[in-house]
């Protein structure tokens, strides 16, 4: 029997797009730590994110099993906090202080499925819209 890749075994397609969102963690190692990063990709049942962790407060290892509340702000006002479970992360060859991860979050209620999928069919129509969001969020 072949192995299947990640990709092949999930259940829900992940849709690709730089989006910035804050996040929280909370695990007995890295004590209510809160960041800003990049969704990389988003399904209605997860996420990956890439951050800068620029301090080196997180060790990957750290990383696992951890649960993260993710606060994406969409440009409709429609704001979403979800708690999440780390299932993957990885820390970048060349650069330590760059880390992805991948997240499966833990319950999600109609309203906050709707509110990803509106995110993701945003993506397609106005990527200027999404940079300009970003620079106000940086401020």
């Amino acid at each position: 029997m072949d192995e299947l890749t990640i990709h092949e075994r999930r259940r829900h397609a992940r849709y690709e797009f730089a989006y910035p969102v804050e996040f929280k963690f909370f695990s007995p190692f890295l004590r209510s730590i809160h960041l800003n990063g990049f969704l990389e990709n988003i399904s209605v049942k997860g996420v990956c994110i890439q951050f800068r962790d620029k301090n080196g407060l997180i060790k990957p290892e750290d990383l696992s099993d951890s649960k993260v509340k993710i606060s994406i702000f969409s440009p409709k006002g429609e704001n979403l906090s979800i708690l999440s479970s780390v299932r993957w992360n990885t820390e970048d060859d060349f650069e330590r202080s760059s880390l992805r991860m991948g997240m499966e979050f833990d319950s999600v209620e109609e309203w906050q499925t709707e509110v990803i999928n509106n995110l993701i069919a945003m993506k397609n129509k106005d990527t200027n819209m999404m940079l300009g969001l970003w620079d106000q969020y940086k401020k």
